[in-house]
């Protein structure tokens, strides 16, 4: 589970002192770890720093890219039982935010039948499997499930600046929607009207910037 930010930071942020009724720390730190957690999942971003070696595995699908959630470190990549070595049968593709995160990973060269590549030697039981077989469908897209195994150090070293302004205003967002639960507005002491019918701009534009997606398919 993730918590990208204090409590006491998180009441920095909304300027008040208050430490009793919601704004205890086990209440705002409530608040925060779910918020956190939502922006990795609504982003696909993987921003919790990992201490030790994991393994995650994927399935290409025949893919030349793959996305992956910033990967830090790569101690053993295999496709298919087979393993592969970095720069020359995988390379890794940094984060648009860091050179040293990466968010892809590339498995073979950009080839396919149509080209006459020989794009399923990246398979080391493609034939052994009968995967050409016309029976298998459209081979050249496919792949067998979780082909594709990584096992590294996962996450950034120190969450970015911009991950603890957007847990920050995810967590008042979740903080002051309490007192609007079932009207999805309210207002404040000073008759400021505040609106939950959609996350805080702040919200809405760090998940934009830093969502991940399928990057490239087929080539």
């Amino acid at each position: 589970m993730s918590q990208f930010v204090t409590a006491v930071q998180l009441r920095t942020y909304l300027d008040t002192t208050k430490s009793t009724g919601r704004y205890t720390n086990d209440n705002l730190d409530f608040m925060l770890e779910t918020a956190s957690n939502q922006l990795e999942r609504a982003t696909g971003r993987l921003i919790t720093a990992s201490s030790s070696n994991t393994t995650r595995t994927f399935t290409t699908g025949g893919r030349a890219v793959i996305t992956i959630p910033d990967l830090r470190i790569a101690s053993s990549v295999s496709i298919a039982g087979t393993g592969l070595t970095a720069d020359q049968s995988y390379w890794l593709m940094p984060s648009p935010q860091a050179i040293d995160i990466y968010t892809a990973i590339q498995v073979r060269p950009f080839a396919g039948p149509a080209s006459g590549g020989r794009w399923y030697l990246a398979y080391s039981e493609w034939f052994d499997r009968n995967l050409d077989s016309p029976l298998f469908g459209a081979s050249f897209d496919r792949s067998l499930p979780n082909d594709l195994v990584i096992t590294g150090l996962w996450g950034w070293g120190t969450v970015p600046k911009a991950w603890q302004l957007a847990t920050m205003a995810l967590a008042g967002y979740y903080l002051k929607h309490a007192d609007a639960l079932n009207v999805g507005s309210g207002t404040t002491a000073e008759e400021l009207v505040l609106d939950f019918s959609e996350f805080p701009s702040e919200v809405r534009q760090h998940i934009k910037d830093w969502q991940l997606g399928e990057q490239v398919v087929l080539a």
